[in-house]
């Protein structure tokens, strides 16, 4: 069992407020009255608290005063903790008298227990518990006087030590660990001071709680924290538990009880819940639609994040979709791009931040496939006889080759029709062409004084379609003039009546004069300047130009560099608002778009400037705040939704009062006059 010693670190006696030191003095002797005071300043370093008292030794040392009969040692508490003032100032309440069959120079040891001067023992301990340290000897009535003029309890004090017998009411504890990972166990070490004392424990964390009883003779509790339990902290990663031990008796009854806090923490492999990204792609071409592909300049794609959600009580608060190349990217669960201008491999990356901060990312990646509208390669047309053989002169039939192909996606095909008309004339033929072979047309019917168009037309099976346009020369001359003299030809043969044709390139000593159908100039430059015209690039142009449609006139900017499909577009309204804004592509599907409206449109200030976006073909608009508008900027935007000093302190929850509230709104300012 454990103890605590502590001697009397002064010891003095008095017969009124004049105190000597040495001894501690009790009885009359010569007619006068003494006290003796004992401190002992030690039991400032002695707890009291989670302990019971068992016992109480007194050894007390006495010096050579009065006789050696039995005498009462006489105990009073001090009324405070340091020896001074009158003796009456210094005594406290009465405790009793202990009888001492021998208090002459010698030293006793007297016993205070719970049978042994229970109620001396009693006051003793209350008396030093509630932290009092001085402890007065006094005789309060003579019992009978000896002959040498001193009282029968006449001693004195030269010595005392008190030691405290004691045990522990309840037991302690301390965390093995001040942070614990869920899913982990957390351990409670326990230093129990009766072998005999059992244990409760209780670990809570939120509303969750679990209760644990240990045994006599166990020295730890330990409990692995459920997963389950991060519900209690779904926007944080760490959160404060408690472990709380009781201290039971042999009965069962709580002794005492103590807390301990730690962290639990979510484990690194907590993290939100995302269970795939898919990618399907978006074709209006029905064709397209049925072989489900993506098409270079075709196609789109839409992306989604599936089964996404938090853990253990989290909940998912952002979205990230990114592509690489970059077809599109979006802080949304799911995203349809613009039109597909890129080939190859497309890797397509989602992400999700849950209300802990914790992220899970998912990958998947898609094809584009090149696509064009179907090609020619290589095509060759002329006049000549029926075997094929080339004949300028008196051929009457068209020789026709041409080589040609489409794009290789899905089932893709192509067809390929040619057409063969008189120029300003009635025949009309035509022929599927096979790629690479060459087909006799005309029948030999071709006039020699006459020219025909030829032209080729391929459709694939997406439907796209490309033409090329040929002539059949008329039959070579010099000089050719037509029956009944209505028309002439040089270099070929002459064509419709009041018409001249030329078969070579006609070339013109002087530049035709514009009054004469010309441009009057043999540059570029001098044609523009000289028809008022304006070129092509690198001109200026004075004046207004005025861009006339029903509704939405505009001027478009394009750059080319890198294959970039964006572009800058400034654009009227009908309805009275211009725009300036960057498009993502020809659609308009995508942009963003700064838009002035004039007072006819919109007449209050507060919407006259807007931003406004179109995202996947969904408009948004937002107000842009400037100085000229009549209503305050909201808090929300960052403003302070008022107009005067005063009302903005109270709508940012500023207020003044002479003293601060005992209650008030999160988030309020106080302003106290100090």
């Amino acid at each position: 069992m454990p103890s605590y010693s502590v001697s009397a670190s002064e010891i003095k006696y008095a017969s009124g407020s004049s105190w000597t030191s040495g001894k501690a003095r009790q009885g009359v002797y010569s007619s006068t009255r003494y006290e003796g005071a004992l401190n002992f300043s030690g039991l400032a370093n002695f707890s009291f608290s989670n302990i019971a008292i068992t016992s109480l030794q007194m050894r007390v040392t006495f010096g050579p005063t009065g006789g050696s009969s039995t005498k009462y040692l006489t105990l009073y508490g001090g009324a405070q903790n340091s020896i001074s003032g009158s003796i009456s100032s210094m005594r406290g309440s009465a405790f009793g008298a202990v009888s001492v069959s021998n208090a002459y120079d010698r030293t006793e040891t007297l016993t205070f227990s719970a049978s042994s001067y229970p109620d001396i023992f009693s006051a003793l301990v209350n008396f030093f518990a509630s932290g009092r340290r001085v402890l007065i000897l006094y005789v309060p009535k003579t019992r009978g006087t000896y002959s040498g003029g001193y009282c029968y309890d006449y001693l004195s004090v030269t010595a005392m030590t008190l030691t405290f017998a004691y045990e522990y009411l309840q037991s302690s504890g301390s965390m093995a660990s001040s942070s614990v990972a869920a899913g982990s166990a957390a351990k409670l070490n326990i230093t129990a001071h009766n072998s005999a004392y059992s244990h409760r424990v209780t670990w809570k964390f939120g509303a969750y709680s679990n209760i644990q009883t240990v045994a006599a003779g166990g020295t730890s509790a330990s409990y692995t924290i459920p997963l389950n339990w991060l519900q209690a902290i779904p926007n944080a990663t760490s959160g404060t538990a408690s472990a709380t031990l009781e201290t039971l008796d042999t009965n069962g009854n709580v002794l005492g009880t103590s807390g301990y806090n730690f962290t639990i923490t979510a484990p690194a492999s907590i993290t939100p819940n995302l269970q795939s990204v898919s990618v399907t792609p978006v074709n209006s071409n029905s064709v397209l639609a049925n072989w489900n592909v993506y098409a270079y300049g075709k196609s789109q794609a839409t992306i989604t994040i599936n089964g996404a959600g938090g853990a253990y009580g989290s909940t998912i608060k952002s979205y990230s979709i990114t592509t690489d190349p970059s077809v599109g990217s979006a802080n949304a669960s799911n995203l349809t791009t613009g039109t597909l201008y890129k080939t190859g491999t497309v890797t397509v990356t989602a992400k999700v931040t849950d209300s802990r901060g914790r992220t899970a990312t998912k990958s998947t990646t898609f094809s584009i496939s090149s696509y064009a509208a179907p090609g020619f390669a290589d095509t060759t047309i002329y006049r000549c006889k029926s075997d094929g053989t080339r004949d300028d002169v008196s051929g009457s039939y068209a020789y026709i080759k041409a080589n040609f192909s489409c794009s290789a996606i899905g089932s893709n095909k192509v067809s390929v029709q040619a057409v063969l008309s008189q120029i300003g004339g009635n025949y009309t033929t035509s022929t599927i062409l096979t790629s690479g072979n060459r087909v006799i047309l005309g029948g030999g019917n071709l006039a020699v004084d006459a020219a025909y168009s030829v032209t080729i037309t391929a459709t694939d099976t997406v439907g796209s379609v490309s033409t090329y346009s040929g002539e059949v020369s008329s039959a070579a001359y010099i000089m050719h003039v037509k029956k009944g003299g209505k028309a002439l030809g040089f270099g070929m043969a002459a064509g419709a009546d009041e018409t001249v044709s030329f078969g070579w390139p006609l070339i013109l000593s002087k530049p035709l004069a514009v009054a004469q159908g010309g441009t009057g100039a043999n540059t570029a430059s001098g044609a523009c300047s000289a028809i008022g015209a304006v070129k092509k690039s690198g001109d200026t142009m004075s004046g207004n130009l005025n861009i006339a449609t029903s509704l939405y006139p505009s001027i478009c900017l394009l750059p080319s560099y890198n294959s970039t499909t964006n572009r800058t577009v400034f654009e009227g309204s009908y309805i009275g608002a211009s725009s300036f804004s960057s498009w993502e592509d020809s659609t308009g599907n995508n942009r963003r778009m700064l838009e002035i409206r004039n007072a006819a449109y919109q007449a209050s200030l507060d919407y006259a400037v807007m931003l406004r976006t179109c995202v996947n073909g969904a408009w948004g608009a937002y107000r842009v705040f400037h100085a000229g508008m009549p209503t305050p900027v909201p808090i929300a935007n960052g403003g302070t939704g008022a107009r005067s000093a005063k009302g903005a302190l109270s709508n940012l929850g500023i207020f003044y009062a002479a003293s601060l509230p005992s209650s008030g709104t999160d988030g309020q300012i106080c302003l106290v006059p100090v």
